[in-house]
Order: C-alpha cells, then structure tokens, then sequence
C-alpha cells in the first residue's frame, strides 16, 4: 500500500511540474468549446456530488449512529440542511447552462423539497440495510462536504482566469502555483473533475467481508469517469491540464483519508457487516 502512495505521488508530482510549464499550451492545442460530449458532461458533472451526497446523508438521517438524543438530532439537522443545500446548488447552477437562471430563495426552498422526497424514498429502503452500509454513507457524505468547500476556498483563494476566459495574447494566465487571491474566476482547481472523484468514497464497500476483492474493478470504473470528466474539463476551456489534476486528486485525498479515519470505529461493528 505504501509503495502505491508513492508510486502515485510520484506521477502527481511529474504532472503537476508538467502541466505548471505547459498548461497554456495544452489548451491552445486541445479546446473545442463545441464538442457535444463535452457540453453533454459539463451538465452531468454537476449531478454527481449533489446525488450521492443527498443518499448518503439521507442514511445518515434516517438511521443516526448510535449517540446521546441531542447528538441524533443535531445530526439529522445537519443531514437535512446539508442535503438541501446540495439540491439547491442543482437549482442554481444547472439553468446557467441553458441560459436561465433561478431566483435564490426559490431555490433554497426548492432544495428542501427535493431533499424531504431524497429523504422519503430512501425511507422506503429496509432498515436493517441502511444500519449495514451506514458506514458508507458516512464516508460519502463527509467526503463531499469536505472536499467541496475546501476546493471552494481554493477557488477564491486562487482566483485563477479560466482558458475560455480569456482572448489572445491570453495577458490574464498565470500557473497554478500562483494564486491571485479573489477575482471572481475560479479555475484552479476544477469542481467538476472534484465531483467525479468524489465517487472514490464508495470504496468504503470494499471494506465489507462480502465485497472484498472488488476494490480493483471499482478503483478502475472511478478513474476512468474522473479521467473522461477530467480530459473534457480542458476540451471545453473551463480548466487546464492543472486544474483537472489538484482537483481530481484533492478528492480521492479526501476520501481516502475519511475511509482510514471512520474505519476503526465501524469495524467495532463488525458483526453487522456480515
């Protein structure tokens, strides 16, 4: 496992000083703003953490960890604001693609409503497996949540102008390692290939008697849809080579490391996995 780490930091590290010399280039060469796959992805990509986010805290919500009373119901409030919040970003992002927009509270309230359904349809789902895979959500749900404010705070802090931003001589790039503070732009890192690593939070199956050996054709099946997220990012000229990498990375960084966190204390119930 250690030697993996290492291996892969190894090729992160190569990249990253690659893309840092040759990100504008790469762009120049590789962005089609009317490819249809990847207008078709630009939209899809945005689904991928507000859906498997609002699942698992939908769990979470219905089946709290064994806690003290308060603590089950500040966590279910937090399930539910989290959740709702997660479909109204749906609200506010998805019509900009289409050239409409959504009034603000409307979106709010539309995002509580679309979570109370989540919610219900997941109530539907036996309890006994929802206690079983709690642990998954867990490690889904704080994925997300983590990782996306952390890219958003990169986001502001790097304010970094995206490549369909910009017109030649192209005065406005800088490299990834520069960060501009806030701008409004908000290149570095890329949400989007973020959304689609966040995928990776479901290796937490793996950890379950009955679904090890399956890690590999998982880690394969979520790389892949990162990469192709992560390739069309830079084809349409929303991100750079760089951005697509930290963002992609950040996240299975992330995961990673709440699986090995919120491991121990779900192996204590073992029992439950069987």
């Amino acid at each position: 496992m250690r030697r993996k780490a290492m291996v892969g930091a190894g090729v992160f590290a190569v990249l990253a000083v690659l893309f840092g010399v040759l990100d504008l280039e790469i762009s120049k060469a590789f962005v089609n703003p009317d490819d249809p796959v990847a207008r078709t992805l630009e939209v899809l990509g945005e689904c991928t953490t507000p859906v498997l986010g609002m699942l698992s805290l939908a769990m979470l919500f219905l089946t709290p960890p064994s806690a003290s009373r308060t603590g089950q119901v500040w966590l279910r409030v937090g399930a539910f604001l989290g959740a709702a919040g997660l479909a109204a970003y749906l609200f506010l992002t998805l019509p900009g693609y289409f050239g409409a927009s959504f009034f603000a509270p409307a979106a709010l309230l539309g995002g509580a409503a679309v979570a109370g359904m989540v919610f219900l349809l997941c109530s539907r789902i036996p309890r006994e497996w929802r206690e079983k895979y709690l642990y998954v959500a867990a490690v889904c749900a704080v994925t997300i949540l983590v990782g996306l404010a952390l890219v958003e705070v990169l986001k502001a802090l790097f304010g970094r102008v995206r490549f369909r931003e910009m017109a030649e001589p192209y005065g406005e790039f800088t490299r990834w390692f520069v960060p501009k503070g806030y701008t409004g732009s908000k290149s570095f890192p890329s949400g989007h290939t973020a959304h689609a690593a966040s995928l990776f939070g479901l290796l937490a199956f793996c950890d379950y008697p009955q679904h090890r050996g399956k890690e590999r054709v998982l880690t394969l099946c979520f790389f892949l849809w990162t990469l192709l997220m992560a390739v069309y990012r830079v084809r349409i000229g929303a991100h750079f080579a760089s951005d697509v990498l930290f963002g992609g990375t950040l996240m299975f960084v992330i995961a990673t490391a709440v699986r090995a966190k919120l491991r121990p204390r779900w192996q204590a119930r073992r029992e439950r996995w069987l």
